[in-house]
């Protein structure tokens, strides 16, 4: 996940909103359609310059600078699964007297994250090389936008064209992908073409604002599509969905005066995205799907050695990226040391509830 720099122009005092402009660095650039990967493997714990990489956390932890890899290249698969669990497409409408029919369309891919995943940030706008992205100080977010027609139509679309979304996401992909044709056809201009674009926003995401309802009451929404049966899923695309919606957490109990430690990894969707959590722990060997409050279902795995033998082998190939890597070191050495028996000393006790503090900040 090769890094390209970035240059923000921040004023004293710091305004709610900061620009950020993106610089190349040559060589950084793969492409798109036929990327070249890189790949660091961390290896074993022996081979790493700090053996203990919590307590270097612990002063770090809470730093706006996310964990990234120094010499990798953003996998598009990775990028794709990131999207499925953070990026959002959508349609803004607004009235407009300068406009033919009355509104201005503005489709937008956006993906909006904390602070802390700025620099997960900018490599996704390096990978796709458009957009900006903008800093909300008050909110504590950053915000990678593309608006640009020609950009979404050459650079976003073609992109989630060859490496699928898998979550109900891709429907709103699909319905927001024929926004953008109606409006690069020009047919948005004509009653019949914004019609249309009304119909289908109205079964895009939210749907429609009671003030859009108010003002077409007479558009029925269209029929929205049923998703497409996932066959397979790479393992890539599991990474960057768990780097954005998965957690690593630990839990402790009381069983007969003893003190037990529980290690638990999760990731939680929609129950209408059972079947995709279904086939994630298939790849990953191991876990249980529960009912969660609403509509949710989740993917649990809660035993130590499930998670030695399973979840920590494939994401150390698999790296979970920004913020949440940091969250996933701390975790995997607490689970190293539940598999090593720490929990039976006094030391041992000690040093898994630290981390487990660590985790639950």
């Amino acid at each position: 996940m090769g890094y390209r720099g970035s240059k923000s122009e921040i004023k004293s005092p710091q305004p709610n909103q900061i620009s950020v402009k993106e610089q190349r660095v040559d060589g950084s650039c793969f492409g798109l359609l036929k990327p070249k990967l890189r790949f660091t493997l961390m290896g074993f714990e022996r081979s790493y310059q700090v053996r203990v990489l919590s307590k270097q956390l612990n002063k770090l932890f809470f730093s706006t600078v996310s964990y990234i890899p120094q010499s990798s290249q953003l996998n598009p698969f990775f990028v794709t699964g990131f999207c499925d669990a953070e990026c959002t497409f959508t349609l803004k409408i607004t009235k407009s007297l300068s406009s033919k029919i009355g509104y201005k369309l503005q489709p937008c891919f956006a993906i909006e994250l904390h602070k802390r995943d700025f620099n997960l940030l900018k490599q996704i706008k390096s990978f796709y090389d458009v957009g900006i992205i903008s800093v909300n100080n008050k909110k504590n977010t950053v915000t990678y936008n593309v608006t640009t027609l020609d950009h979404l139509l050459t650079i976003i679309i073609p992109h989630f064209t060859n490496y699928p979304l898998l979550t109900e996401k891709s429907i709103d992909f699909s319905l927001w992908c024929k926004i953008i044709y109606i409006i690069k056809s020009g047919e948005h201009l004509t009653e019949e073409g914004f019609n249309k674009i009304i119909s289908i926003k109205a079964v895009l995401n939210w749907g429609l604002s009671d003030k859009l309802i108010k003002d077409f009451p007479h558009i029925a929404p269209m029929k929205r599509p049923a998703k497409t049966k996932i066959i397979t899923i790479e393992p890539s695309w599991i990474a960057g969905f768990a780097s954005g919606e998965s957690s690593f957490t630990s839990s402790q109990y009381t069983r007969n005066g003893k003190l037990n430690i529980k290690s638990i990894f999760q990731l939680s969707q929609l129950d209408r995205d059972t079947e995709l959590l279904k086939l994630i722990s298939n790849i990953l060997g191991t876990g249980y799907l529960y009912p969660d409050k609403g509509s949710m279902m989740r993917l649990m795995v809660q035993s130590y050695k499930d998670c030695f033998n399973f979840i920590i082998p494939f994401f150390d190939k698999y790296t979970i990226l920004g913020n949440k890597g940091k969250y996933y070191i701390i975790w995997k050495e607490l689970v190293t040391l539940l598999n090593n028996n720490a929990q039976n000393t006094p030391d041992g006790i000690k040093e898994i509830l630290r981390l487990k503090n660590l985790l639950n900040k």
